[in-house]
């Protein structure tokens, strides 16, 4: 697992695994130090500025990130997962959601909890795609498709101090005129679950194994098969 003592490089890190000459698939755990990743067109939004300023007083300094997608915070337990593989242009983007979702359902269903796909009206950066125990987000996950490759991210709530990140969130959404609620029963973290995934550093060494097998399958069932 890395740990970015800058979330900006961190974002960094991800764009150059999108790059055509890098081949294959790859995978990787980070974290990074308290902050607020927001996409680049919420920097165009009235009370923008507003919102830098009080999240910076806060301790949660804004990040932007070029692709799309809400507010999500970072920090200490918050685990994030990156995931490249070869774009197949005739596959929708939606194939590979369901491939990285299946692979975190599996994780947490290897540890007894029942977990499934989708939106929980009330949780932060909220989409189709969250990974969802107990009806409450544990992880969202996003992607971005480049020339050759597609980029698979994962935000996992592994053992945050979850309130402080969600007042932030709610903070920044009153700035930038967002009326959305954000309930705190909308989300639950790994280690609420159970005391042996409170750990990311050993969330990140199991998921990561798990991740790399999968993409060697996933890979391998991509090839065209000899006639």
């Amino acid at each position: 697992m890395e740990h970015f003592a800058d979330p900006q490089a961190a974002l960094a890190a991800e764009v150059e695994g999108l790059s055509p000459g890098r081949g294959g698939g790859s995978c990787r755990a980070w974290t990074t130090v308290r902050s607020m990743v927001v996409p680049r067109a919420m920097t165009r939004r009235g009370g923008f500025r507003e919102a830098q300023a009080s999240l910076e007083e806060r301790g949660f300094p804004i990040v932007v990130r070029a692709s799309g997608g809400g507010l999500v915070p970072q920090g200490p337990g918050i685990l994030n997962i990156s995931v490249t593989l070869p774009t197949r242009r005739h596959e929708g983007p939606v194939n590979d959601y369901a491939w990285l979702c299946g692979q975190l359902r599996a994780f947490v269903g290897g540890y007894g909890f029942d977990a499934r796909t989708g939106a929980v009206p009330g949780s932060f950066c909220d989409g189709e795609h969250n990974v969802v125990v107990t009806g409450r987000k544990l992880a969202g996950t996003a992607q971005r498709r480049g020339q050759a490759r597609s980029l698979l991210h994962a935000v996992i709530l592994v053992d945050p101090e979850l309130e402080p990140a969600l007042e932030a969130v709610r903070c920044a959404r009153a700035h930038l005129g967002d009326p959305a609620p954000l309930r705190s029963e909308a989300h639950v973290t790994l280690s609420e679950l159970t005391e042996t995934l409170s750990d990311p550093a050993r969330v990140a060494s199991e998921l990561i194994a798990r991740l790399q097998a999968g993409v060697a399958l996933h890979l391998a069932a991509r090839r065209p098969k000899a006639s």
